[in-house]
């Protein structure tokens, strides 16, 4: 959370130090799901070893397990995000990276085919997201700004932006200012994401220690495990206030 909100697409190590974080994760939030309820429906038995690889590394994959473990508790699907929403493309993006395009540029140097370059793909994806969130008065506002500054500044030339495509320096100036005005929201579309499975989670949990206590086991074994993903339920104006969510944990 914390790096999303301080991306920055001229800073690349930002970008990828965000991905990276948030990719791993959002595999192991879900992985934690998928364990709790084989142990509901097994005993209280771990997963062995082979079967945890079976889960494989896929975040939609598992983003789709973890649906259905949903649909199975009756839990509200409309919490939950199909392919086309900027919430799945935003887990598709982080399932790419982790499966590949974090080795883009190990790839660009070694000659092999590479991935998608993954900049470019989030510079279309944080555009999107702030075209999505930031209104039509704002960005004018931001544009006419952008106008001025390259007037005092000269900037009458042109640049080459994050998708290999050369642009107006004016249109450069703009897009860097919308892309930071919207950090915010690319934060809250990663919560958008984590929210039902609070609620997931809390079922999942509560089921194992009933199996527990009929037991007679009398430390769980199962960690209460939304107490440590409260933050999941923050609301967007929570997202806009704050910028450093690791003194959540401090």
């Amino acid at each position: 959370m914390t790096a999303f909100s301080y991306i920055n697409i001229d800073q690349t190590g930002t970008v990828y130090s965000a991905f990276f974080q948030t990719a791993i994760g959002m595999e192991r939030l879900m992985k934690i799901a998928v364990v709790i309820d084989h142990k509901v429906k097994h005993d209280l038995a771990n997963p062995t070893n082979e079967q945890l690889k079976r889960i494989g590394h896929d975040l939609i994959v598992l983003y789709d397990k973890c649906k259905t473990l949903a649909t199975e508790q009756s839990l509200d699907l409309a919490e939950w995000f199909d392919p086309g929403s900027i919430e799945h493309e935003m887990l598709a993006l982080l399932s790419d990276f982790a499966k590949r395009s974090r080795y883009y540029n190990l790839d660009a140097i070694s000659g092999s085919k590479p991935a998608i370059d993954p900049l470019a793909e989030w510079a279309r994806l944080h555009q999107r997201i702030a075209e999505t969130h930031i209104g039509y008065k704002s960005r004018e506002k931001l544009n006419q700004n952008a106008v001025e500054f390259a007037d005092r500044m000269g900037a009458f030339g042109w640049e080459r932006w994050i998708d290999g495509q050369y642009i107006p320096n004016v249109d450069a100036i703009y897009l860097h200012a919308l892309l930071k005005k919207a950090n915010p929201y690319c934060v809250w579309t990663i919560l958008r994401l984590l929210e039902p499975f609070y609620k997931l989670l809390d079922i999942l949990s509560d089921q194992a220690h009933a199996m527990e206590v009929e037991k007679g086991i009398d430390r769980p074994i199962v960690p209460y495990a939304t107490e440590f993903f409260h933050f999941f339920l923050a609301s967007l104006d929570d997202v806009k206030r704050r910028k450093n969510w690791t003194k959540l944990f401090s």
